[in-house]
């Protein structure tokens, strides 16, 4: 029976999850579910409806008056007119044809029969000689050229006969006629339409004709209650789908789906990258809650009504907020991810507006990286008003594309940007606590109210183990040295640095560095009962930690601060009375290992310090040979194998230690070496002598 309920109870994180993913799809669904509006043109209708976002259609009129005003608007176009060069070729042809035939005529004394010319005109055009009638040709194609050269649409011939008359005033009368009626009969229109040209024009004024368009605001209202149904208003609710709509189920399953692979993809990341909190629900638990929160402020907003040169509020989405409490309460990387897919499932919401998403996502960007390292509440004050800013030029940017020139649009949505960055950041910092205490997380701010050196356990560690005290804040200065060298969390290793040993204050005695006298306790014990009250100060220490209600984070640091490592020097004395072998695993610390960099680093501070201020007469190349010692020893013994330190944050971690003991100890003498070398300079001159 218990196995059947332990089976029911492991499904519980799994039923949580799927039923979120439902209430989160159906949350995004819900603006876009079909609000059925009955009705025909004519009718009363029953009921007030108001646009659910912002849409612009174009109704039957509207698309009347468009192909009203393109049709008057192509009426007022006129043709290009090109001139043909080709007619003048061919007017020029027929001339030259013609006067040849007149030519042919006169030498063979045949009569002259030209169509177009009178008999008197005939007659008179045989009394021309051969260079008159060469002058006469001259002048005809000399003034069929001035009359084309710019061009005829239509022949006008009192036009024609005034212009040839002023070309050549000095022409009789008889030889004028006979010019004007050649003139006449063969000049033709050299003006034809450039089809090609027209066109273009055409196309470019058709192009900056702007359609009309019908528009609704969020919130505004399409229809009256009482109000006669119009077919404008039909066209409106059809738009919107609001009108005789069938309920869109494949439009939902499309939601839920994506929904379960954003839930899927944030769970196989954590599972992947973070795999140490992965079996820990509180994490899942604090994302999805914040999620939750996120979608419904978003619901609310995207319900409220359109205020003037805002269309939405959907700018005041306060993702941030999301954002920043992820990042200090879990880590940068799932803050990250978990606000980009609050960006997408939002921008569903919203109509899968790409707008919406440009702008959570970059929010949800630029608040990861303002709010990497907030130590302070100064830093997450300057980190809302870096979000602010650039909330602000995403928005300009968003309205540079969507084509919006109204600068009063600008001024009230870059405020709200703005003023969104700043007051996320406030909020923040306000529910900060209460995160912090409803899922047991401690973050960095959380943790800095424990830095005060007049806490209560620090204040009596330095008055019952005033040793311990000292060490414990050199500890702090070589774990925070090292933590900042390999990137880990400085606050934390400086913090835990700090209360890492007061379990000694229950035994001080019993510890190295409080034996202010000769007498050493453990010369009364046998080795197992030293070893025994050593390892537990550990358990001691957690024991103080939760009665002054210290963060879980540095409880686990004091029990993990020595790992499973071997008492040495009580295991030595051990040895001499009983096998090493078996023995020795009854000598180690309880552990666990160190489970977090910081533990790790916590652990070799905590064991190199004590190595160090154990050496006589220290110089730099003692504590050099002693720190490779002491990190040989941990490693070779796997005591740092769960800790997530890599070989180089190791050799990182060594040399920062180096470089603090070498800066406090740089200047002492070797003072062995100097009384040799004194001893040999004195051998030396009595062997001169």
């Amino acid at each position: 029976m218990w196995n059947g309920i332990r089976k029911y109870i492991s499904l519980i994180p799994l039923i949580a999850a799927i039923s979120g993913a439902l209430i989160v799809s159906y949350i995004i669904y819900f603006p876009q579910i079909p609000r059925q509006f009955i009705g025909d043109v004519g009718d009363i209708s029953n009921q007030t409806v108001r646009a659910p976002h912002y849409i612009e259609f174009q109704t039957s009129a509207d698309i009347a008056k468009t192909n009203d005003l393109i049709a008057s608007r192509r009426q007022l176009i006129k043709p290009i007119y090109v001139i043909n060069t080709d007619v003048q070729k061919g007017i020029s042809d027929e001339i030259i044809s013609l006067f040849t035939t007149i030519q042919e005529l006169k030498q063979s004394d045949t009569p002259l029969t030209v169509d177009f010319l009178s008999e008197n005109q005939l007659a008179i055009l045989n009394q021309y000689s051969q260079p008159a009638l060469i002058q006469l040709e001259a002048d005809v194609q000399k003034t069929l050229t001035h009359l084309l050269q710019s061009g005829i649409k239509d022949i006008n011939r009192f036009n024609v006969t005034q212009k040839i008359q002023q070309l050549w005033p000095a022409y009789s009368p008889q030889s004028m006629d006979i010019l004007e009626s050649i003139v006449l009969t063969y000049l033709r229109p050299n003006l034809v339409v450039d089809d090609l040209q027209t066109q273009a024009i055409i196309d470019q004024q058709m192009a900056a004709i702007k359609p009309f368009f019908s528009t609704f605001k969020s919130g505004q209202v399409i229809i009256a209650k009482g109000e006669t149904i119009t077919s404008n208003h039909i066209s409106a609710l059809q738009e919107l789908k609001l009108y005789k709509n069938q309920n869109k189920t494949f439009h939902f399953a499309g939601i839920l789906i994506i929904t379960t692979l954003l839930f899927i993809s944030f769970e196989r990341f954590i599972y992947i990258f973070y795999r140490k909190i992965h079996k820990n629900p509180s994490v899942y638990l604090l994302t999805y809650t914040l999620l939750f929160l996120n979608i419904l402020l978003a619901l609310l907003i995207y319900s409220l009504p359109a205020i003037k040169y805002a269309d939405t509020l959907h700018f005041l989405i306060p993702v941030p907020v999301m954002v920043i409490l992820l990042s200090l309460l879990l880590t940068p990387n799932i803050a990250m991810l978990s606000g980009t897919i609050c960006a997408i499932l939002i921008a569903m919401m919203y109509q899968n507006t790409f707008s919406i998403f440009l702008f959570l996502f970059f929010a949800t960007t630029i608040t990861t990286f303002s709010c990497y390292k907030v130590y302070k509440r100064s830093d997450l004050v300057f980190s809302g008003n870096i979000i602010g800013i650039f909330n602000s030029l995403v928005i300009i940017c968003i309205g540079f594309l969507s084509d919006i020139t109204q600068i009063v649009w600008y001024l009230y949505n870059v405020i709200i940007g703005f003023s969104s960055g700043f007051i996320c950041a406030m909020i923040s910092f306000a529910f900060l606590p209460y995160f912090e205490s409803i899922f047991r997380i401690t973050t960095p701010l959380g943790l800095l109210e424990t830095a005060n050196l007049n806490h209560p356990l620090l204040k009596r560690l330095l008055l019952n183990a005033p040793g311990t005290y000292q060490h414990s804040l050199m500890v702090a200065n070589l774990s925070e040295a090292a933590a900042e060298a390999i990137g880990a969390d400085v606050v934390l290793c400086r913090i835990c640095a700090y209360f890492h040993d007061i379990g000694k204050m229950k035994r001080p005695i019993f510890f190295y560095e409080n034996q202010f006298s000769n007498e050493n306790p453990h010369d009364n014990l046998s080795p197992r009962m030293s070893k025994i009250v050593i390892a537990a100060h550990t358990k001691d220490g957690v024991e103080m930690a939760m009665k002054y209600k210290l963060p879980r984070i540095i409880q686990d640091i004091i029990m993990q601060h020595h790992g499973t490592s071997l008492v040495s020097f009580f295991y030595d004395a051990a040895k001499q009375n009983r096998d090493g072998e078996s023995l020795k695993e009854d000598f180690r610390y309880p552990g666990p290992k160190p489970q977090t960099k910081e533990a790790g680093i916590i652990m070799l501070a905590d064991t190199t310090e004590a190595a160090i201020r154990s050496i006589d007469k220290p110089t730099l190349t003692k504590i050099e040979n002693l720190i490779d010692k002491v990190f040989t020893g941990k490693i070779m013994d796997n005591q740092l194998n769960e800790s997530g330190l890599s070989l180089n944050n190791i050799q990182k971690i060594k040399s920062t230690f180096f470089k603090i003991f070498k800066s406090i100890y740089h200047s002492r003498l070797d003072y062995d070496i100097e009384i040799a070398k004194i001893i040999d300079q004195t051998k030396g001159k009595h062997n001169d002598a």
